[in-house]
């Protein structure tokens, strides 16, 4: 089931493992029941980004992987992208994160919110 019903796939679909595939959450974690895909991804200029996408509008947030995520993201002060159906797109970062011009325009452009975190001392 899932991930491996197909006999083909794209090469970034055979490299790439969700965080369910690597030992991650319990049975009722797995994608295609949650309609949930976590993973750590190396998104270029951001380096390794914590990547949540949504496959069922609402899936985000009843997904308590998902969240624990989002909190293992901020905790290793890595970026996290939360993509969800029919809502924009988030993109938390550190306070050390530089982006470029472009990356900034590109953002713009896709109508990525960008919200910077912060720790307390």
């Amino acid at each position: 089931m899932g991930c491996e019903r197909y006999d083909t796939r794209p090469t970034d679909c055979r490299d790439f493992s969700c965080v369910w595939l690597i030992g991650e959450g319990a049975e009722n974690d797995r994608p295609d029941k949650n309609k949930v895909v976590i993973g750590v991804d190396d998104m270029q200029e951001l380096g390794d980004t914590v990547t949540i996408h949504e496959l069922r509008s609402g899936a985000f947030e009843a997904s308590a992987l998902a969240q624990e995520w989002v909190r293992k993201g901020i905790g290793l002060r890595m970026p996290v992208w939360i993509r969800r159906l029919g809502a924009r797109d988030k993109l938390l970062l550190p306070p050390t994160a530089e982006l470029s011009n472009a990356i900034k325009t590109e953002l713009r452009e896709r109508n990525v919110a960008v919200h910077r975190y912060h720790f307390l001392a």
